[in-house]
C-alpha cells in the first residue's frame, strides 16, 4: 500500500475498528504483552522511570522564549596535535569535550560547550548551548543546518535527532515552522551532500509523530499513537493489536509505503550492524547494549543487571575482553555505567565506559574501539579532567 502519508492514514481511518477495553481480559492481555516482540521506546512508554532505570534519557521541547538565533560565523577548525582516534572504515569516532568537538582525528571549536553529539558516516551533528540549532561538521567546516524542536536538556540528550548506524541521513522535527514552534513535519538532511533531501509532514499539526529507525535511504516513522488503526506504538499499547504497522518513507521516490512491524523487524534483521533480540524480548530500535566488567571480561547485562548472552543479527555471539590491568572508571554503586556508543564499521564498535558522575549527558571516562570478531577492545580516547558527551 503505497501514496502520500495522509491519503494512508485516511484509508487506515476508515478501516479501523473502535478499540473496545475488555477488564476481564486485561490481566491476561498484560500478560501476552510481556512476552510479545514489541516495539519498545522508552520516552514514549516509560517516561522517567525507563530513562532511569535503562539507561535512557527524557526528550524536552524547545521552550520558544529562550530559542534564540543562530550565531553568525561558524566556529574554527584544527587538527588535533594529540592524535587519539584515527577514523575506522566507515564511520569516525566523535566525542566533545567542552566546546571542542572531535571528528576521528580532527577537531572543531563551537561556540558554547556542546550539549549533544550524534554521527553519520561524514562526521558529527551537534548542539551547542540549549537552544536547539543544529550543526554539522566533517572536521573542516561547520555549519547550521536546522532547528530542531527537541532540544538538548540539563540532564538529558537522546530524541534531538535521529541518525542511523551506517549512512548520511539525519531527521529530526521541524521548529522553524508552525504554529508556537509546534514541529509539522520532519526534516531529512544528507550529509554527504550537505543539504536538506525530504521532508515528511506530521499525521496532522501538532500531533506527535516519531520517527522510529533510519538507514541509508529510507526512514520509518510511527504517526501519533491516538491515529486510528493498529500502530507500532500505540495508546491500546496494554491491550495490543495483532498486527502492529508503520509507515516507511523512501528518500529518493519520496514514497510512503505502509509496512507492519514485522517487515520492519525482518529488514533490521538483515542489518549488519545491529544486534540481535534474544527470543521474546523487546524490539527496542534505541537499545545500547550495556555491559559490566568482571574481570577482564565485558560481561553483557539487562536492564536488570543480569547476564544474558549479546550476539550480533547473524548470530555471532558477543564476547569481549578489556586490555591487561584495565579498570572501567565507574565502581559498584557509582552509578557508572559500560554501553555501545556507536559503530564504526561492520566489525568495531565505540564503548562509552563512565563514571556515573551525576545526570548531566557530560560525564569522565574512557572511549574503548572494540573489535567484535575477536573480541579484543583497546583505549581510544582515555579519561581527562574534561567530562566528554558520545553519541
Amino acid at each position: 500500500m503505497t501514496g502520500t502519508l495522509g491519503d494512508l492514514l485516511r484509508r487506515a481511518a476508515d478501516t479501523a475498528s473502535v478499540p473496545q477495553l475488555d477488564l476481564d481480559g486485561l490481566l491476561g492481555e498484560a500478560d501476552k504483552r510481556q512476552r510479545r516482540r514489541r516495539l519498545a521506546i522508552a520516552a514514549v512508554a516509560a517516561g522517567a522511570v525507563a530513562a532511569t532505570a535503562a539507561g535512557s534519557v527524557l526528550v524536552t521541547r524547545a521552550d520558544p522564549k529562550t530559542q534564540q538565533p543562530p550565531p553568525a560565523a561558524p566556529p574554527s577548525s584544527t587538527q588535533s596535535s594529540n592524535v587519539a582516534v584515527a577514523p575506522h572504515g566507515a564511520r569516525p569516532l566523535v566525542y566533545a569535550d567542552g566546546s571542542t568537538v572531535h571528528v576521528g582525528d580532527a577537531t572543531v571549536e563551537a561556540h558554547d560547550p556542546v550539549a549533544f553529539i550524534d554521527a553519520t558516516d561524514d562526521g558529527a551533528v551537534y548542539e551547542a548551548a540549549y537552544d536547539g540549532t543544529l550543526w554539522f561538521t566533517d572536521g573542516k567546516t561547520s555549519s547550521v543546518i536546522g532547528t530542531t524542536a527537541f532540544t538538548a536538556a540539563p540532564t538529558a540528550h537522546s530524541g534531538v535527532v535521529t541518525t542511523g548506524d551506517s549512512g548520511s541521513l539525519v531527521v529530526w522535527g521541524d521548529a522553524s515552522i508552525g504554529e508556537n514552534e509546534s514541529p509539522v513535519e520532519f526534516v531529512v538532511y544528507d550529509t554527504s551532500r550537505r543539504e536538506e533531501v525530504a521532508r515528511i509532514p506530521f499525521t496532522e499539526p501538532g500531533e506527535v509523530d516519531q520517527v522510529l529507525y533510519v538507514d541509508e535511504g529510507q526512514v520509518y516513522v510511527n504517526p501519533d499513537p491516538s491515529t486510528p488503526g493498529c500502530w507500532a506504538i500505540d495508546v491500546q499499547d496494554l491491550h495490543p493489536c495483532k498486527h502492529p504497522h508503520l509507515f516507511r518513507f523512501d528518500v529518493a521516490s519520496g514514497r510512503t509505503t505502509k509496512i507492519t512491524l514485522a517487515d520492519l523487524d525482518a529488514h533490521l534483521g538483515t542489518r549488519a550492524r545491529r544486534f540481535a533480540v534474544p527470543a521474546g524480548g523487546d524490539l527496542d530500535l534505541g537499545a545500547r547494549p550495556g555491559f559490566s566488567q568482571v574481570g577482564q571480561r565485558l560481561v553483557h547485562t539487562d536492564t536488570d543487571g543480569d547476564p544474558t548472552v549479546l550476539s550480533t543479527a547473524s548470530g555471532d555471539e558477543v564476547r569481549l575482553r578489556l586490555p591487561r590491568g584495565y579498570r572501567a572508571p565507574g565502581g559498584e554503586g557509582s552509578g557508572g555505567m559500560i554501553a555501545v556508543s556507536q559503530w564504526l564499521d561492520d566489525d568495531h564498535v565505540v564503548l562509552w565506559a563512565d563514571d556515573g558522575g551525576g545526570d548531566l549527558p557530560a560525564k569522565e571516562g574512557d572511549l574503548l574501539v572494540c573489535r567484535l570478531p575477536d573480541g579484543t577492545c583497546r583505549v581510544a580516547v582515555p579519561r581527562s579532567s574534561r567530562p566528554y558527551v558520545v553519541p
